[in-house]
């Protein structure tokens, strides 16, 4: 509550400030309810390319009515999060029912929402993104509702939210159907939209090959459009990734206090291993881990990248299991390694040439990944 507070009162110094200008870059939003059984939204509010950035409020109605105002240079993504009471008088966000939209500088959003036993519907205006993607959640409107039915469900059923407890998975289970009818779904309103800018969006967080198959098919406004220029900027972000591209250098304490730096051992390959202590498969494959170090180590240095770890668990799991080769823990408020090679899976490993090239991306575990790697390494020794 008083970290809200304190956003709330650095956003009206800003807006005040704002109001100095000759040019207010301010942007506005405004929420009228009807049949909700709460008095306050969360607006979550981040940079359009910057989801890791977001800031949350949480505003009370005032006679049916929230208004916010901030002040943006650029578009901002936001949702609008209506929470759902459960039976026993709890309000829940995680399953809430919500609001997406685009806002931009300068710009005055309107949104209408009503609520009733089957769900709520709402009517939103301001800019022709917004209309376009209230038309796509409007169609899987059934789907979504059954998913958030299940979620309460749980809540109801599971108050104290201990995601062991036995029956849980089975009612998650029950989403898959809904969850693959909302995929089709949104496979089809891309391929009918592809003049709006809306279907860059929708495809944004598709898989890659998906991402790069469906691109193309967009108009030349969706492409230039916002959310356009991130997919595109997002499939460049892929290809210097790819096989033969040159590792994007950095430069990391080790766990014994070294400072290192990956440019710095070009003439040997490189194998970046992103585990974690906490990964079944990361752990289960140390034994092959090492036999290919031993195997290699006139030839290679590993770089073991530990995510999410604790410091003390990290370096006692290291110490105890005697993993001999280079050992950094990822931090993502510096430099996160996981973004900068688009890592999200563990493990994870990125084989380095010794050019500083890379040379393949492995995200399986197990021997055939290393017999792999020794037959890329042995290939070029005969080179």
């Amino acid at each position: 509550m008083k970290k809200s507070v304190k956003l709330l009162s650095f956003l009206l110094i800003v807006c005040l400030c704002a109001s100095c200008k000759k040019e207010s870059k301010n942007a506005s939003l405004s929420i009228s309810s009807k049949g909700q059984q709460v008095d306050s939204v969360w607006i979550q509010l981040y940079p359009y390319d910057a989801p890791d950035r977001s800031n949350t409020l949480k505003l009370k109605f005032e006679e049916g009515i929230v208004n916010f105002d901030t002040l943006i240079t650029t578009p901002h993504f936001g949702r609008v999060k209506f929470p759902t009471k459960l039976d026993n008088g709890k309000l829940e966000y995680t399953f809430s029912q919500h609001i997406e939209f685009l806002v931009r500088p300068k710009e005055n959003l309107h949104i209408n929402a009503s609520f009733s036993k089957d769900g709520f519907n709402y009517s939103i205006d301001g800019n022709s993104f917004n209309a376009e993607l209230r038309r796509y959640n409007t169609q899987i409107a059934k789907e979504t509702n059954s998913i958030r039915a299940i979620y309460r469900e749980i809540f109801n059923r599971f108050p104290d939210e201990d995601w062991t407890l036995p029956g849980i998975d089975s009612l998650l289970q029950k989403r898959k159907p809904n969850r693959d009818i909302i995929e089709d779904k949104k496979d089809l309103f891309i391929l009918d939209n592809l003049e709006y800018e809306v279907a860059a969006y929708l495809m944004y967080y598709f898989p890659k090959e998906k991402i790069r198959r469906l691109y193309p098919l967009l108009s030349e406004e969706a492409k230039n459009s916002t959310y356009g220029k991130l997919v595109e900027k997002k499939m460049d972000f892929w290809e210097s990734l790819e096989k033969g591209a040159p590792a994007p250098n950095f430069s990391y304490k080790t766990l014994n206090d070294k400072q290192i730096s990956l440019d710095q051992f070009k003439g040997k390959y490189v194998l970046l291993e992103f585990w974690g202590t906490w990964c079944p498969p990361c752990v289960k494959e140390i034994p092959e881990l090492k036999t290919f170090y031993d195997s290699n180590r006139d030839n290679i240095e590993i770089i073991g990248i530990a995510y999410n770890d604790k410091y003390d668990s990290w370096k006692n799991f290291v110490t105890k299991n005697e993993l001999n080769w280079i050992q950094i823990l990822n931090d993502s408020k510096k430099m996160d390694l996981t973004k900068t090679y688009d890592v999200k899976a563990f493990p994870t490993k990125i084989l380095i040439d010794p050019y500083g090239n890379i040379v393949q991306t492995f995200k399986d575990s197990g021997k055939e990944t290393f017999e792999q790697m020794n037959r890329l390494i042995k290939a070029s020794k005969s080179q």
